[in-house]
């Protein structure tokens, strides 16, 4: 419970201060805060088959930003990745694991 208090009191904040503010990688609390965040951001739901634990924020208008580490070498397993996060109406993005900026692959034209 504190840390939904806090969550929630830190969306506050930054609401007051005319930010919008994401959710990132907090699964078991979605359902608590989704009401109080703008967006969610989650890395590798597709790799622990969590992602439709995300589908509250898609469901409440809001967005998903999923970022995937896996793929890539892998422009199939990406497009089979970007076709399933499609699906849901999350906007996945291929990022280095050192987040070096040395490529960046979107599954959003």
């Amino acid at each position: 419970q504190d840390q939904i208090d806090y969550n929630t009191w830190l969306a506050a904040q930054a609401h007051q201060r005319g930010l919008a503010i994401s959710l990132k990688n907090d699964l078991g609390q979605i359902d608590d805060l989704v009401a109080h965040f703008d967006f969610a951001i989650n890395e590798s739901c597709h790799e622990w088959d969590e992602c439709e634990l995300l589908m509250p924020f898609i469901e409440a208008g809001k967005p998903v930003v999923h970022i995937n580490y896996l793929y890539a070498d892998d422009p199939i397993g990406r497009a089979e990745l970007c076709l399933y996060t499609r699906g849901l109406g999350f906007n996945t993005l291929t990022l280095p694991q050192l987040l070096d900026g040395s490529f960046r692959y979107s599954c959003n034209p």
